[in-house]
């Protein structure tokens, strides 16, 4: 069995820490997924987000108790 000498290693990893802190640092565009959506796209699901939430009111499995209030039934059967 290989023995590892515990002060290296924590010098090495600390080391390698570094490292890949000053490789993320170097960065500075803009990050992965922070792109802003297209307006037109996003109105597009405002609007079929809203035409959800009003499907889910009318068919009685979203109840709306106040502005930041609701009860959602889940003892519905699947719609098919």
């Amino acid at each position: 069995m290989r023995s590892i000498d515990y002060e290296d290693w924590k010098k090495r990893r600390q080391g390698q820490f570094l490292t890949a802190v000053e490789v993320e640092n170097r960065f500075m565009g803009p990050h992965i997924g922070r792109r802003p959506r297209d307006p037109e796209k996003e109105q597009l699901l405002i609007k079929l987000e809203k035409a959800r939430r009003q499907h889910l009111i009318d068919t009685g499995k979203l109840e709306i108790l106040g502005p930041r209030l609701w009860k959602w039934r889940i003892d519905f059967k699947r719609d098919t």
